[in-house]
């Protein structure tokens, strides 16, 4: 039995010094890597394709390759040698972003050419696919020599209508733009806030005009430019405002540079319809600063009136025991001076601050309105008001006449703001004004 425990031991010794003496069969030797392939299948030598309806304007090209491992840039392994990528010229370097060294790369089959880089997208290219090392260097042979396949094609840019997704897309945009943008930016929102616009019928109407002028199959039915705008008195300003904020919207959705400038095309095209003050001087809302001008002299004008001793006391509610200015009276003041000839309704008014509640009329906003005291507002009272607000219209750089203006269209409230308004007509005969207060 010891003996037989033993024979494997033996065995083990044997196979041992036989290999130390070299009578193992040696090892094959490795084999020369073959030489890699790469070819395009598609597109083929002088077809004719439309480029994908996105932002880049891409264009995918299909390859085969063999004896070369495709990875991600920096993730080959040594045991897969050769292995890389591929990488794409489009008209040799001339469709290269900014500061790239090629036009795309890609790791398999189809890799997708950016054409928006392209001096012009439509027309005829030549597409070069390049196998490449792991670090983004051209990949070649023991010979020195790189692998590379290249093919002679036509693009055709689909049209804007496709490019933008379609109806709803589209509408989305639109929509989005509007409710967005355009309605929180003051600059322009005076047109908008007012109960008389549907927005949601507006929306179908630009959406409408801008599928059809973008190739698509609606058709405009609303009114015409020139004749929806009349009225309106907007200015240059107002409109290259309202353009760059769907603009923005554009660029903020996500649709192509590219496509946001085709848009912004066809809004630009319809300028001299809308615009009815090239100088932006026409109407004293334009003359004030617009929106953001009259917001600017109404703060100080708060401040003034919360500072002044006999004017304060009326803005004390009850049971408080300091006055109080708050954002909505501010917000009414805007509106009102707005409206004088601008494009706000003053009573209509759908801002959000207003929370559904439009500025009230002046007689319903200070009927009963006394000072702690119990001190009604009196004439003294309006005239100081008035003198408050000249002295802001002033120091905001508002000429003269335009001041005027504004306290002229203000001295006809003097009948729903003073208690006792039987005092108001003395004002009216001083400054000339033919009205007479209902006694209300």
């Amino acid at each position: 039995m010891s003996g037989m425990r033993s024979l494997p031991l033996l065995l083990a010794f044997a196979l041992v010094g036989c290999a130390e003496v070299g009578t193992a069969e040696p090892p094959t030797p490795r084999q020369a890597s073959a030489t890699p392939t790469l070819a395009i299948t598609s597109p083929t030598a002088g077809e004719t394709l439309p480029l994908l309806a996105d932002a880049p304007r891409t264009l995918s090209i299909s390859f085969d390759v063999t004896d070369f491992t495709l990875r991600e840039p920096g993730t080959c392994l040594a045991s897969e040698a050769p292995c890389g990528h591929v990488v794409v010229h489009v008209d040799g370097d001339a469709c290269n972003a900014d500061g790239a060294d090629f036009n795309a790369a890609g790791a398999g089959s189809p890799v997708g050419a950016a054409l928006l880089h392209c001096p012009e997208s439509a027309g005829a290219h030549t597409f070069t696919l390049t196998l490449a090392n792991d670090d983004r260097t051209p990949w070649t042979g023991a010979d020195g020599a790189g692998v590379t396949a290249s093919v002679a094609a036509t693009t055709e840019v689909p049209s804007l209508y496709e490019r933008l997704g379609g109806p709803d897309s589209i509408r989305g945009f639109v929509s989005a733009a509007l409710g967005l943008h355009v309605l929180p930016d003051n600059r322009i929102n005076a047109y908008f806030h007012n109960g008389d616009l549907d927005l949601s019928f507006i929306v179908d109407c630009l959406a409408d005009q801008l599928g059809e002028a973008a190739g698509g199959t609606e058709e405009y039915a609303c009114r015409s430019m020139l004749e929806a705008h009349a009225g309106l008195g907007i200015s240059p300003t107002d409109f290259a405002n309202f353009v760059a904020d769907v603009e923005e919207a554009g660029l903020y959705g996500g649709v192509g540079p590219a496509d946001v400038a085709e848009v912004v095309a066809i809004l630009e095209s319809t300028e001299a319809d809308i615009v009815e003050d090239p100088g932006g001087d026409n109407s004293l809302y334009q003359r004030l600063g617009r929106r953001p001008g009259i917001e600017a002299v109404v703060d100080q004008f708060a401040d003034a009136l919360l500072a002044d001793l006999s004017l304060s006391p009326f803005f004390v509610p009850d049971g408080g025991t300091g006055p109080v200015y708050n954002a909505r009276t501010g917000l009414c003041i805007t509106r009102l001076i707005c409206a004088i000839d601008g494009p706000c309704d003053y009573g209509e008014g759908t801002e959000p601050e207003l929370e559904g509640t439009p500025c009230l009329s002046m007689r319903d906003s200070h009927v009963g309105r006394t000072d702690p005291e119990g001190n009604a507002i009196a004439l003294a009272h309006f005239g100081r008001l008035a003198d408050l607000l000249v002295q802001e219209l002033d120091a905001a750089g508002v000429p003269p006449l335009d001041q005027e203006l504004v306290v002229g269209a203000l001295i006809p409230t003097c009948c729903d703001i003073v208690g006792d308004n039987t005092e108001c007509q003395a004002l009216f005969d001083s400054v000339g004004v033919d009205l007479t207060c209902d006694g209300g």
